[in-house]
C-alpha cells in the first residue's frame, strides 16, 4: 500500500491514509474527512430530506476567502438552484486550523 493510499471510498468521497492518520490523538480534522462525512450524511442518512444542503469545505473556503464580488457572484449563480430549494444550509468554516459550523435557516433568515 502506498503511503497516501485511499483507505475509504463512499460514492466518490475518499479518505486517504494521511487523513485517517490525522484523526489520532493530538491530530486534527481535515477538510477531506468533513467532505467524506458530508457525503455520507447527504446520500445515506438524509437522502430523503431535500431541505438540507451540506456545503463542501472547498466551496465554503472559496466564498469566505473571495477577494472579489465576482467570485462569490459566480458561486452563488452556480448554487442558485440548490439554495432556492433548501431550508437549512450547513457550512463548514476553517479559520487558523480550527473548524466551525455555520448553520443558515431560511425560515428564520438566521
Amino acid at each position: 500500500m502506498t503511503a497516501d493510499a485511499v483507505v475509504l471510498d463512499f460514492e466518490n468521497a475518499e479518505v486517504r491514509n494521511s487523513d485517517y492518520e490525522s484523526l489520532k490523538p493530538e491530530g486534527w480534522l481535515t477538510g477531506e474527512i468533513i467532505n467524506f462525512y458530508w457525503t455520507f450524511l447527504e446520500r445515506r442518512e438524509f437522502r430523503t430530506e431535500p431541505s438540507l444542503l451540506f456545503l463542501g469545505t472547498y466551496t465554503a473556503y472559496r466564498i469566505s476567502n473571495a477577494e472579489s464580488a465576482s467570485v462569490t457572484d459566480n458561486i452563488s449563480m452556480q448554487l442558485s438552484g440548490e439554495l432556492d430549494q433548501r431550508q437549512l444550509i450547513l457550512i463548514p468554516l476553517n479559520h487558523r486550523s480550527h473548524w466551525s459550523l455555520l448553520v443558515y435557516c431560511r425560515l428564520t433568515r438566521t
